[in-house]
């Protein structure tokens, strides 16, 4: 189940966006997928980043640059490397970094792409050095809120003025998935710190960046990648007859909420963001 709520107007940008949607998603047509079998992604890790995939693909343009935060292998900014001028992958871990280096050079990637070991708080890029940033489920696995924060700062600080910057991240609204991450990080010491929409929205405003579009998603199925990332591995021993029925269960809440209050309740949600001046952040 998708919502997709606009949040602002796209200043100065707006015919830009359609005409780069179109030519876009026909170039990406099924590589995207392709691209993440390459890289031993399931079918349902692939359905999990189908929020990222509408808040990034339609905003990569052929003049400027793409910057993926914590993309090791480079799930994401492969498939954007090829409709942007270049992408570019930085992660912590250096063997996933090399991976997908490897992989990328095997499928004549090579020159689009390039992959660097750094932090999200402290990127190592001039400013104002790309077209795109995205940032899709780190910031909370990041060790403080404050953390989180400045890492914002630093995508607002680097993307370029009327780019865009796009984060997704687990809803804390979505109780279920909320309750079920607190017992992960009791039982298997897993860093996890939820945000909800007003929250992700204030660090984007307080960074110069004005939210223009929302998007949240409620898979409707419990597949191997929700369970390992997002379930205390006792749970996860669980007959799967209890996956199904939990999952028809959360979908039929959320479809008695209503369009509106759904949308914000979303098990995963993300807010696509543009860099503009003080000035026309105030009209």
């Amino acid at each position: 189940m998708t919502k997709i709520l606009r949040m602002d107007n796209v200043s100065g940008a707006e015919s830009d966006v359609v005409r780069l949607t179109v030519r876009n998603l026909s170039l990406h047509g099924t590589w995207g997928k392709e691209w993440a079998h390459m890289l031993g992604f399931s079918e349902d890790g692939y359905s999990a980043k189908a929020v990222d995939r509408r808040l990034s693909i339609p905003y990569a343009s052929p003049f400027a640059g793409v910057l993926d935060i914590g993309g090791a292998r480079g799930i994401d900014a492969g498939p954007l490397s090829k409709l942007a001028k270049f992408g570019v992958v930085i992660d912590l871990d250096k063997r996933q970094l090399l991976s997908g280096k490897s992989t990328s050079k095997n499928v004549g990637l090579g020159s689009c792409i390039d992959y660097i070991l750094a932090t999200a708080e402290h990127l190592p890029f001039q400013n104002e050095s790309f077209g795109l940033v995205t940032c899709f489920s780190v910031i909370d696995h990041l060790p403080s809120k404050e953390r989180a924060r400045e890492a914002v700062l630093e995508m607002s600080r680097v993307v370029m003025w009327d780019g865009f910057v796009s984060i997704t991240i687990p809803n804390k609204l979505f109780l279920v998935g909320t309750v079920s991450m607190g017992l992960k990080r009791l039982l298997d010491r897993y860093v996890e710190r939820r945000f909800t929409p007003k929250e992700l929205r204030d660090l984007l405003v307080q960074a110069k960046l004005r939210p223009t579009l929302y998007d949240c998603s409620t898979s409707n199925r419990i597949g191997d990648m929700v369970k390992k990332y997002n379930m205390p591995e006792i749970i996860t021993k669980v007959h799967p007859a209890f996956f199904e029925a939990l999952a028809r269960s959360i979908l039929a809440c959320v479809r008695l909420l209503g369009s509106e209050r759904s949308k914000l309740l979303g098990a995963r949600f993300g807010i696509l963001s543009v860099k503009v001046t003080e000035e026309s952040s105030h009209e």
